[in-house]
């Protein structure tokens, strides 16, 4: 059996003890979930005039996907732009990249609220290819992003691979560049790499900044902000006031913001609500650690369509540590559907041994990994996450659906939900539930 440890999460420290919500209590609002969109969305609107707020957490603050992730900060969206213009517009799309990549800043902001500003590092990213179509695609969409403020920088192709030709024929300019330096920029051995692009992203340990934001906030909102761990909330009953009740108590509040991402919702049944039953698909995402054969901190992207890894669509990668001595090799990939984010152990050994594979093929590392962690990840039906209220009900909101990258994408969405409940009129948005239960079937 193979141990389950985070790094992100194995040197994080806290001396608050758990406090189950037991009994009757009562909230303006209550937000369900703490990783960086709960925590993200408790500084937001507590920062928006004199509302109390009260946070419960199923575990412990950022144990979910926020502390078993890759830590990667990326302002883009899994299915580029291509997809999010088919579903909602280009207008729509354009601003929705411009949303994201304007929520890098505020990340900072709440970084250096919670402390742990040096724990958000800015780094080079690479993407690479092993398959001409894979590149084409990603030029068409991410490598000539909407987003004027960070495009994706540039795209090299191996010279004698007739990839530079082949590219240029389908409106693709890439540079140029020898085999060698390609493997190098990527930092593989696998010669099935024949182009890479090159852009600027962060890596950040996002669990420590959301214990750092906790703390900060019971400081600082001592009467205003409450924490219950170790409470899992089942059901939201009624309209107004809203009801959560959780094992062992039950809340009252105003409104109710919802930042579960993979894990299980509470039953919204005896609620006002348009939330399609089958709209959120809950997967297991894997990591193993790994000591890296190349030194210095980056985040890579390897579109994998090379046999015998050919269903994997791709995999990740993030090098992180205090100094060269702690680095570690994330890598990751392989995800496997779970029930409401409960994993399915028994597939536990066959991800983990998949990601072996796949770090010794990639990147020529023949030892064992030090670390192997998991965490759960929904995915919206839209592909888009969900940031805004219930059209059904203006009390229930909702900030959550990870699709695989969620940081930047829940920071928004925690400002988009504190404007919208100040009253204040919030741009048009993909993340506006009413754009995408619209429809949905």
């Amino acid at each position: 059996m193979r141990e389950h440890r985070s790094p992100w999460l194995e040197g994080l420290k806290s001396g608050r003890v758990v406090n189950p919500l037991e009994g009757q209590k009562h909230a303006d609002v209550v937000i369900v979930g703490g990783g960086i969109a709960g925590v993200s969305t408790a500084f937001e609107l507590l920062g928006h005039g004199e509302m109390t707020v009260m946070l419960i957490e199923a575990d412990r603050i950022a144990h979910g996907a926020s502390g078993n992730g890759s830590g990667q900060v990326t302002p883009s969206f899994e299915g580029g732009f291509s997809s999010l213009a088919e579903r909602f517009g280009p207008d729509l799309a354009k601003a929705a990249f411009r949303q994201i990549v304007s929520s890098k800043r505020r990340f900072g902001d709440v970084a250096r609220v919670s402390g742990f500003r040096d724990q958000v590092h800015q780094v080079r990213a690479y993407i690479g290819f092993s398959s001409i179509d894979t590149a084409e695609a990603l030029g068409r969409s991410s490598l000539r992003s909407v987003s004027d403020k960070q495009p994706l920088t540039n795209i090299y192709a191996a010279t004698g691979s007739g990839w530079n030709c082949d590219l240029k024929g389908r409106g693709i300019q890439p540079i140029p560049t020898p085999p060698g330096k390609i493997l190098k920029m990527l930092g593989t051995q696998d010669d099935n790499y024949r182009a890479a692009a090159v852009t600027r992203t962060s890596i950040a340990n996002v669990a420590s900044i959301c214990e750092g934001m906790v703390q900060r906030m019971l400081n600082t909102y001592p009467e205003r902000f409450t924490i219950h761990e170790g409470t899992r909330a089942l059901s939201v009953h009624s309209d107004r006031p809203l009801s959560i009740r959780c094992e062992k108590g039950e809340v009252e509040c105003k409104r109710a913001v919802i930042c579960t991402n993979g894990y299980r919702l509470p039953d919204l049944s005896d609620t006002s609500n348009s939330f399609p039953d089958d709209f959120l698909h809950c997967v297991t995402g894997y990591m193993n650690g790994y000591r890296p054969l190349q030194k210095g901190e980056k985040v890579g992207l390897f579109f994998h369509e090379v046999e015998p890894s050919a269903d994997e669509p791709y995999i990740f990668s993030t090098t992180w540590g205090a100094d060269h001595r702690d680095e570690i090799l994330m890598v990751g990939g392989p995800q496997y559907t779970c029930d409401g984010g409960v994993r399915r152990a028994s597939e536990d050994e066959r991800a983990h041994s998949r990601i072996d594979h796949l770090a010794s093929e990639i990147f020529g590392i023949k030892e064992k990994a030090v670390a192997y962690w998991d965490g759960p990840m929904g995915y919206t039906g839209s592909g888009v996450r969900l940031a805004g209220p219930d059209p059904k009900n203006p009390d229930l909101f909702y900030n959550l659906g990870c699709n695989g990258i969620g940081i930047l994408h829940s920071v928004y969405g925690a400002h988009r939900i504190a404007d919208l409940m100040a009253g204040k009129k919030a741009e048009d948005s993909v993340f506006d539930p009413i754009h995408q239960f619209d429809g949905y079937d």
